[in-house]
């Protein structure tokens, strides 16, 4: 990803996380509800369906918000930080591959 399109995309985090901060004081009252059997099964659904094509960003983040939720439960906290770090990184590809289209669609015109 190129520092510049990196940069635009914090940027825009950091506005919505103040925004968010100021409209929504009170965050959460915890990570997840979900059981670990709930969350055992979705995993387990998710890294089947991600490990062949089509690959879908949506269901990338989710097993990663998963895999998150999962460490949490265990009591893994490191861990639980650095896949959520790894959402970040999804959510940026995401948006960079959107990005992508917006120029793409704009070339076309």
């Amino acid at each position: 990803m190129k520092p510049e399109m990196l940069n635009k995309f914090i940027a825009q985090m950091k506005i919505e996380l103040a925004e968010a901060e100021s409209k929504h004081p009170h965050f959460a009252d915890g990570v997840s509800g979900r059981s670990r059997m709930n969350v055992d099964f979705n995993l387990g659904f998710l890294r089947n369906k991600n490990g062949k094509p089509p690959y879908m960003a949506d269901s990338i983040l989710y097993e990663e918000v998963f895999e998150a939720i999962a460490a949490y439960q265990k009591e893994d906290l490191v861990p639980a930080l650095l896949e959520l770090a790894q959402c970040g990184a999804v959510i940026l590809r995401t948006m960079e591959m959107l990005e992508n289209e917006i120029e793409n669609a704009e070339g076309a015109k």
